[in-house]
């Protein structure tokens, strides 16, 4: 009977993990289109700040209202915030992707950026193995690698000349190069957490990002007419 409820219970959160992918997939694939529309009117540094630092005040918000926190508490904790350097390091790699990506946005087509973004499984997978020890299985590569040929022959745009050629536009390519800082921020999230819950890490990252930010550029985002 246990071993039944264990099987139950262990599907179950397999079917919520998957759920919650797609549901981030969905997201990822609406900000492609709608970055667009922002790319140039306001600067990439600018705009991931104001977005880090809404982010953090809402999840923050969450923690303290829900019991988001270290077992279920309400708040953070001392514990959450030990090694701080932490969170500036996965920081730098999620805001160094955002960056990018609204830049890259500013001449990639958006189908072309999601395709790019695509690819960002298999560099995970590669990337997590030595960083975690996790061998992905067969089926899993196989499946990694069937879509991100797939991601391939949308970037190309089905030309086996720009291909060959490696005819990228300036867009994606520096999209891709966002996708690796991406591609690093999943498994190092995994190895830098000592417990914390999810919007915990969450809010912490994006006020660090914040933060990395405003030290990096934070001219860009005093000048912008946000009002405007």
């Amino acid at each position: 009977m246990s071993d039944a409820y264990a099987d139950t219970r262990g599907r179950a959160q397999a079917l919520r993990g998957h759920a919650a992918m797609l549901g981030f997939s969905a997201a990822v694939s609406g900000s492609f289109s709608l970055g667009v529309m922002v790319a140039n009117d306001i600067p990439p540094v600018a705009l991931t700040a104001a977005r880090f630092l809404l982010a953090s005040a809402v999840l923050a918000l969450l923690v303290v209202l829900t019991g988001g926190g270290r077992g279920g508490r309400h708040g953070f904790s001392r514990a959450d915030l030990a090694q701080p350097w932490r969170y500036g390091l996965l920081a730098v790699l999620y805001g160094g992707y955002f960056v990018l990506m609204f830049e890259g946005l500013k001449t990639a087509h958006p189908v072309s950026a999601g395709a790019v973004f695509t690819l960002t499984p298999l560099m995970t997978a590669l990337i997590a193995w030595p960083l975690l020890g996790q061998r992905p299985l067969p089926y899993v590569t196989a499946a990694l690698a069937v879509g991100a040929a797939g991601a391939v022959w949308v970037i190309f745009r089905g030309d086996l000349r720009a291909l060959v050629g490696f005819q990228i536009g300036k867009g994606e390519a520096i999209y891709f190069l966002g996708c690796i800082l991406h591609a690093f921020y999943t498994p190092m999230l995994r190895r830098l957490n000592r417990g914390e819950g999810a919007m915990v890490t969450a809010s912490l990252v994006t006020l660090a990002g914040f933060a990395v930010l405003m030290v990096y550029d934070g001219r860009a985002v005093l000048a912008t007419d946000w009002l405007g």
